[in-house]
């Protein structure tokens, strides 16, 4: 299945419905799931990665397929140590390469039994649970994936002896790390955090009602169409807070850059564009701690012309797909030129050529389709393949597209 849009509606404003935080959805369902009560979540994301995990956690079956859900393979890892019972963790091949042996490791010197089925060092898992799991001190690698350190630290005060948690290297994503102790800490749980330590006592979760935010990252799909499109000049999002704590919330200060400016009131934003902003001719931006806006940033950046420097990509690699290798080759197909300096940095340049009737490939990942959506108001008959994939994050997303544009799918 392909998809492309006709751009020619004249709508110079539009309102547009994002998803519910990926992000802080899935925290929400472990904390339940670990707290034993009824905690009520409120606007608990529809995205394919959130309703697999909820569905697992459910129904706790011997074998748990979780498909390409990354997140869900870290949080269940943990989760399943404390459960009663033998279960098999499992997904799609992606999954089955992704980083999860330095979580086992850390779990198994605390007392777990877990086993690699197929492959040393990666999923399928073969989990052999302990309600009496106790915990204690133990050292972790922070570089890999800050997923590691979130899952350990949510099962931390169900541990008989609590968690002391040394952390080594540089960081990665270190605000989502935040956004799971600020999670943690409205449900009641002491979390003290000192320099490369996080102390968390055995401890009981609140019952505390969770409402979950939209998502910013989602939006920054919507700024990136603003940016490029010929007609729109305003668009308004909802149910965004200003002083959210979400990692991606950093799409409003990179944008600000390209002339974009953001107002909130109350919990609507509204994002609008200065058609008289002169333009940068190079940006240089460290997404450490909001790796997934990477890609939305590099294709805009293509189709504006701007020669770009990223830093503190390490994580994208490992993603759904190796994401800095399926962006120089899909921007390769407009005359842009990306060369990967390390696995955390990349150097973006060239002109922008128009390109008719090209296929995006997406590789299995959300976040290809959703970034090069901009180009189809850039680049008429620009075609992306597999449009489904963005059920993974942001089921709707298409059909908001449909606001301003007309969809067109073929097979």
């Amino acid at each position: 299945m392909f998809l492309t849009v006709d751009p020619t509606f004249n709508k110079t404003e539009v309102s547009v419905i994002l998803p519910a935080s990926k992000s802080q959805s899935n925290r929400a369902l472990i904390i339940k799931a670990l707290s034993s009560t009824d905690l009520e979540i409120e606007n608990l994301s529809a995205a394919e990665d959130t309703l697999l995990l909820k569905m697992a956690l459910e129904a706790l079956s011997p074998v748990i397929n979780i498909n390409h859900s990354g997140t869900a393979l870290r949080f269940l890892c943990a989760f399943l140590c404390l459960q009663k019972g033998v279960f098999v963790l499992t997904g799609s091949s992606r999954i089955k390469k992704r980083p999860i042996k330095e979580l086992v490791f850390i779990l198994r010197q605390l007392g777990a039994q877990i086993e690699f089925t197929e492959n040393d060092n990666f999923a399928p898992l073969k989990i052999t649970g302990n309600p009496h799991f106790e915990g204690g001190k133990v050292e972790l690698d922070s570089t890999i994936s800050s997923q590691f350190t979130s899952a350990l630290m949510m099962i931390a005060p169900c541990l008989k002896n609590g968690l002391e948690l040394q952390l080594t290297g540089d960081a990665v994503s270190s605000s989502f790390v935040n956004l799971t102790k600020e999670m943690m800490e409205y449900q009641g749980i002491q979390v003290i955090q000192e320099n490369h330590s996080i102390l968390i006592a055995n401890q009981k979760y609140n019952n505390r009602k969770i409402k979950i935010e939209s998502d910013f990252a989602s939006a920054s799909y919507w700024y990136s169409i603003l940016l490029v499109s010929s007609h729109v000049d305003k668009i308004y999002v909802n149910n965004l807070c200003k002083k959210s704590t979400q990692p991606d919330k950093k799409v409003i200060e990179i944008f600000s850059l390209l002339g974009i400016e953001s107002n909130f009131q109350e919990k609507n934003l509204t994002i609008s564009k200065n058609r008289k902003f002169i333009l940068p001719v190079r940006i240089e931006l460290d997404l450490q701690d909001a790796p997934d806006l990477a890609q939305t940033i590099m294709c805009v950046c293509s189709v504006l012309n701007i020669e770009l420097f990223l830093t503190g990509l390490s994580t994208l690699p490992n993603k759904e797909t190796n994401r800095l290798l399926a962006m120089k080759l899909e921007l390769k197909k407009f005359g842009i030129k990306v060369t990967i300096n390390s696995e955390s940095s990349i150097h973006q340049s060239g002109l922008f050529q128009q390109n008719r009737d090209v296929i995006i490939e997406t590789y299995d990942d959300h976040r290809m389709a959703m970034a090069f959506s901009c180009f189809m108001f850039a680049n008429q008959g620009v075609n992306i393949k597999d449009p489904a994939v963005v059920n993974k994050s942001y089921p709707g997303f298409w059909e908001e597209i449909s606001k301003i544009s007309n969809l067109v799918y073929t097979n």
